[in-house]
């Protein structure tokens, strides 16, 4: 079943938000897409710039595992993303060339592949206690162009006082995650 593109809208915004903060809406991309029906997206790993351990790692897991509830693309298995990403030597997913690009498409069947940064993630001392904070960039890419189809930009702290889907101030990025 394809949704519509405000729905896709809706399903990459929830995406955006299951990071672990609320409240502050990320910048859309200059229009929405309308992927095709048997789309398959390869979710790269997250690239940490924030310094925290493992985070990356816990953006791509939350960030596959929030496409495949959406239910908008096939996704790749992360196992078998990770397994080409080593054979074909690529070592970092944040400038890749169209080669490599083209390679890990061909060698997965993507139509997509999903980038991502983790700009910060951590804790932000309030007079409430400690609250989470993440900001995150992404981009999908369409395989066949190399054309950049979506590239949101999220920043938040679980203090934020708006509620987005029924959530608002969030001690924990476990815990949003959890609910």
């Amino acid at each position: 079943t394809m949704l519509p593109p405000r729905r896709l809208g809706a399903a990459c915004l929830a995406l955006a938000l299951a990071v672990g903060c609320a409240g502050t809406t990320p910048r859309p991309s200059t229009a929405p897409f309308d992927p095709p029906e048997g789309a398959r997206i390869a979710v790269l790993p997250f690239e940490d710039l924030s310094g925290g351990e493992g985070v990356g790692s816990e953006f791509t897991r939350t960030f596959s595992a929030e496409l495949v509830r959406t239910g908008v693309f096939t996704v790749i298995d992360q196992g078998m993303v990770d397994d080409a990403v080593e054979r074909l030597r690529i070592r970092t997913t944040r400038a890749m060339t169209d080669a490599e690009t083209r390679l890990l498409a061909d060698s997965l069947r993507a139509t997509y592949l999903l980038f991502g940064n983790v700009l910060e993630s951590g804790t932000v001392r309030t007079s409430d206690g400690d609250v989470p904070t993440v900001a995150a960039t992404l981009r999908i890419v369409e395989t066949d162009s190399a054309r950049v189809v979506w590239a949101p930009h999220h920043t938040g702290t679980g203090d934020d006082r708006d509620t987005v889907f029924g959530w608002g101030r969030t001690t924990s990025r476990l815990k949003l995650l959890d609910e």
